[in-house]
């Protein structure tokens, strides 16, 4: 698996949102907090139970999957972190929908072994999705066709050992802040 992500994290979690909370929009659920009202949820899965679909992403990355009706977000990077990219797959059959190269990355960063380049989890809204790899790069797309609607590189600061960050709209309105400068 060293090279290849799979998106089997979101597997479970098109599950927990399937009967309950439809939007998965952000880090820890719609509310921020981790809690779902989905109910009837499996309690366990492995390779053969509890799945639906099995989808392998080139690259690496930590960024927790989000869910907007039928579209998973997720961010990826080359292992070296040069390349950052975001990639979205249908919730009910794992198709990969778009799979967009957003930032090219001369010199990354140093980024611990343990963290990747891509691990801060994207943000969603109804028709846009907010990504972003920390200093190298955010970026607003457009959900439907994949289209970058705005992008900003002059977040400079040294992560230290990987960006680990993410927008979140609930405890601070990131996304529209950023929509206004």
């Amino acid at each position: 698996m060293h090279g290849t992500l799979y998106a089997a994290a979101g597997l479970a979690l098109v599950a927990a949102v399937t009967a309950g909370d439809l939007n998965w929009p952000q880090f820890r659920g719609p509310r921020g907090d981790g809690v779902t009202t989905s109910r009837e949820l499996p309690l366990t899965w492995s390779e053969t139970t509890n799945l639906r679909w099995k989808t392998p992403i080139h690259g690496r990355g930590w960024s927790s999957p989000v869910i907007w009706g039928d579209q998973v977000w997720m961010g990826t990077a080359t292992e070296d972190g040069t390349e950052l990219s975001a990639i979205a797959v249908h919730r009910d059959t794992g198709a990969v929908l778009h799979d967009l190269k957003l930032f090219a990355v001369e010199e990354p960063q140093f980024a611990h072994k343990f963290n990747t380049y891509a691990s801060p989890t994207p943000v969603l809204e109804e028709g846009r999705v907010y990504v972003t790899f920390g200093s190298p790069g955010t970026a607003c797309l457009d959900t439907a066709t994949g289209r970058v609607l705005w992008e900003r590189r002059d977040f400079v600061c040294n992560h230290y050992r990987g960006a680990g960050i993410e927008p979140h709209p609930v405890r601070r309105p990131a996304a529209a802040a950023l929509r206004r400068q």
